[in-house]
């Protein structure tokens, strides 16, 4: 049996590992390479509150899901160009905002929350804010 523990890896992310024995009459060849992922972690404390600021414990476990292209969502303040110029609390909110005239579809996923300790009638509450691009409005859609 083979146990190791390794602390400090980042969530989300691949790793690549190899294995070599030695058994006091020398070394094995390295194995073929194992590959993992971390997870993220799982939300169970609420109320919680993502500020999207590169403090947050919270803000690697967000990912972006392409549907259309791949185009990332960033943190930054607003919205990079426009009207929306700061975030809504702090200096960082969670954007989407393509350079180009091709219109890409990416989805923010939350980081897994665990709503089983909730009382019925939990609620999703946040800010958003679209500029409007001379009549070129975003879509926003929330899935559960």
């Amino acid at each position: 049996t083979l146990y190791a523990e390794i602390n400090s890896l980042n969530v989300l992310t691949n790793y690549t590992f190899y294995i070599k024995s030695d058994c006091g009459g020398g070394e094995s060849e390295w194995s073929w390479p194992y590959t993992f992922k971390t997870v993220a972690p799982v939300i169970n404390v609420f109320p919680y509150d993502e500020t999207y600021e590169t403090s947050s414990t919270t803000r690697a476990g967000w990912q972006s899901e392409y549907d259309f292209g791949n185009w990332n969502w960033t943190y930054a303040s607003g919205a990079g160009g426009g009207d929306v110029t700061t975030a809504h609390t702090g200096t960082q909110n969670a954007r989407f905002r393509s350079t180009t005239d091709i219109i890409y579809t990416t989805k923010l996923v939350s980081p897994p929350l665990d709503l089983t300790t909730m009382p019925s009638g939990a609620r999703l509450k946040f800010w958003y804010a679209n500029q409007n691009w001379s009549g070129r409005q975003n879509e926003l859609r929330v899935y559960y």
